[in-house]
């Protein structure tokens, strides 16, 4: 009978859009895709996860911590940058990628491609986060603060082990790495129309090919934070909410009414003219 870690494992590699249908070793526990019948780990590495190693750890990737709200994004794109020999700072991104929360994805996108790299943005799920970290690719994530909490933050995946169902991130919210176990991927997921992924933008040298993993693009009408050319009303109820997260629902449904009550209190106070009023200078 197959377990529900056994569910769990084959429902996230029906993800993978490179998987393969030889075994999976992980966590101790040996699976056939198409049964649940133990057997001898297989040769070449070959999980269940494409053709990736066991674990890997891309190297160089320095750890910032950010020294400002609204940086995170910035920082993190410094961190990936530094690790590909480009030397610029968060100082330096920061208006040309993010202006306070919100998150400028295409515009790390173009600076990418101006610095001489190939760069994108996607969703990916935790079969592509794998596939790409073993391929060298940067990634600047979007992922939840903790998988409690309703606000974001912007992590650089550097890392994996299979055996131990485990992720590693650089976190800029603290200068230092963050692990993510395989059952968490899905809880720092921002939820973009219920799907669990990640949001993220790829950075990564022209020579690495990443087209087999069928990435879907990033679209906007999923994101947190939105273009108010796009989505005007979506920008204003994102602001209303992170208002009402900050200073509570009450204060900021009161502070409406009583702004309400002084522009009637004003219009009502105003002098009021017919057309046969005529204003003269005393």
């Amino acid at each position: 009978m197959e377990t529900n870690k056994a569910k769990n494992l084959t429902s996230i590699i029906n993800k993978v859009k490179k998987g393969t249908k030889a075994a999976l070793v992980a966590g101790g526990i040996v699976l056939l895709l198409n049964g649940c019948t133990p057997t001898t780990p297989p040769p070449n590495n070959n999980n269940g996860w494409g053709d990736i190693p066991s674990e890997y750890t891309i190297e160089g990737i320095p750890n910032i911590k950010r020294v400002a709200l609204g940086t995170d994004f910035s920082v993190a794109a410094e961190m990936a940058f530094k690790s590909l020999g480009v030397d610029v700072d968060w100082v330096e991104l920061n208006p040309i990628i993010q202006d306070g929360t919100y998150k400028d994805l295409d515009a790390l996108v173009e600076y990418a491609k101006n610095k001489g790299f190939n760069s994108g943005s996607y969703h990916i799920d935790i079969g592509d986060t794998l596939n790409l970290i073993s391929r060298e690719v940067r990634i600047v994530a979007e992922t939840k603060q903790t998988t409690e909490s309703k606000s974001s933050i912007s992590r650089i995946p550097f890392g994996y082990k299979i055996k131990e169902e485990e992720i590693y991130l650089k976190n800029p919210l603290t200068g230092g790495d963050i692990t993510i176990l395989f059952d968490d991927f899905s809880k720092y997921s921002n939820e973009c129309n219920g799907v669990d992924d990640w949001t993220a933008v790829l950075i990564y040298d022209k020579n690495i090919s990443i087209d087999d993993l069928n990435l879907t693009p990033f679209s906007y009408p999923c994101y947190k934070s939105y273009k108010p050319e796009e989505d005007k009303k979506g920008l204003e109820k994102s602001i209303k909410n992170a208002s009402e997260d900050y200073f509570g629902k009450e204060i900021i449904e009161n502070g409406e009414k009583k702004f309400k009550q002084l522009s009637e209190n004003n219009d009502n106070n105003k002098p009021k003219y017919n057309n046969q009023t005529v204003l003269t200078k005393k």
